[in-house]
């Protein structure tokens, strides 16, 4: 694709001739000074790329993450803008010859993407960056997309090649207070299709220590610690190679807040050892390994979305998506529209961009590796 300058900046041509106000000054967002920022403190030549995919068919109780109900015109805006970013950075990032060794899609649910999204993203990164042999998508799947044993094929065929399914709990009761609509068979399926298709990596998130939810679900101490006790076991008979387990936070921008505000939940929080104990028992002489405090793997390897972020180097494509050199991070705005605007308007999506000095950064590494 035939590349033009606009103020210095590679942009690709599509971009300028979809662009209706070619006179947009990209030193407006300092464009030229946050490439310059990226060369200047890339910590090292290998990089992690992160997708952030922000569309579900259904918004979780106590999701965190910028995400919007499934929409196909919307998909379609954010399918060619993602596209665009890439091949601007690209562009932009060639001369330093980075080496991609792992690419994560997190979300939102990337499992519900046509199988082709992945292939096209593959490829686009691929033109421009190096990527290490063997390395290809690692998505974030709902159970009820990975029971769908054809599209677990066409996954693997487009170069997803590693998964991490979010189960959360073979207990109907806990899938009902989180809001999560698959069933403890769907989950069951999911990783026997993974695992007959041939996936590199297979992980399964848990979530423990759901709250009661005032006089519609409620939740013993004691039932809650077999609820875990019984879901770990179950995985581990699974031999899938990495089991992760967090327990159910209430971020202030969930939909599950209000409730936390209406004082209708209760969490055991003063217990919270107890659930730690109870998962390192069930990982005793089983062949897993500790790789950090909330997982577990078969082999000398961790899957993880963004395990680049607090240390980086770690670029990140698609609204909300965080990056982080080594010594500067940026983060994109947290708009499908405005995402897209920006991109067709020659302008690059983040929000947010700072130096990291060099003592914040080995705080970062401190703090990375006690989580080990």
């Amino acid at each position: 694709m035939k590349i033009l300058s606009e103020d210095g900046i590679k942009v690709p041509l599509l971009l300028r001739i979809f662009n209706r106000r070619l006179k947009v000054s990209l030193n407006s967002v300092d464009i030229k000074d946050h490439f310059e920022a990226i060369r200047e403190t890339i910590r090292s030549r290998e990089i992690g790329i992160y997708i952030h995919f922000p569309f579900c068919k259904a918004v979780c109780l106590f999701c965190p993450y910028f995400r919007v109900i499934w929409n196909e015109k919307r998909f379609k805006a954010y399918y060619n803008a993602l596209i665009n970013e890439i091949r601007v950075y690209g562009e932009n990032l060639k001369d330093l010859n980075l080496n991609v060794v792992e690419i994560h899609a997190g979300g939102g649910t990337p499992s519900i993407a046509p199988p082709y999204f992945w292939k096209e993203v593959l490829d686009v990164i691929n033109e421009y960056f190096n990527i290490k042999d063997g390395i290809g998508v690692g998505i974030e799947a709902n159970p009820e997309d990975f029971a769908n044993e054809d599209k677990v094929y066409r996954f693997i065929d487009s170069g997803v090649y590693e998964v991490s399914i979010g189960g959360q709990s073979f207990n109907q009761k806990v899938l009902r207070v989180l809001g999560r609509k698959h069933s403890s068979t769907e989950i069951e399926k999911a990783i026997e299709n993974a695992q007959n298709a041939g996936y590199k990596w297979i992980n399964v998130d848990l979530m423990y220590m759901p709250p009661s939810i005032k006089s519609i679900i409620e939740f013993s101490l004691d039932e809650l610690i077999n609820i875990f006790k019984k879901d770990l076991e179950s995985l581990i008979e699974f031999n899938i190679d990495q089991i992760t387990y967090y327990p159910t936070l209430i971020p202030i921008n969930s939909v599950g807040w209000k409730l936390a505000e209406k004082g209708m939940l209760r969490q055991p929080i003063e217990y919270f050892d107890k659930f730690i104990e109870t998962a390192l028992s069930a990982f005793e002489n089983t062949g897993y390994e500790m790789r950090r405090v909330y997982a577990f793997s078969k082999k000398g390897y961790e899957y993880a979305t963004v395990n680049l972020e607090m240390i980086g180097p770690l670029i990140g494509f698609g609204p909300s998506a965080w990056s982080n050199t080594g010594y500067y991070q940026y983060v994109n705005v947290h708009s499908i529209d405005e995402y897209v605007d920006s991109l067709i308007n020659l302008k690059l999506p983040h929000i947010l961009s700072r130096r990291i000095s060099r003592t914040s950064a080995l705080i970062r590494f401190i703090f990375d590796q006690l989580f080990y």
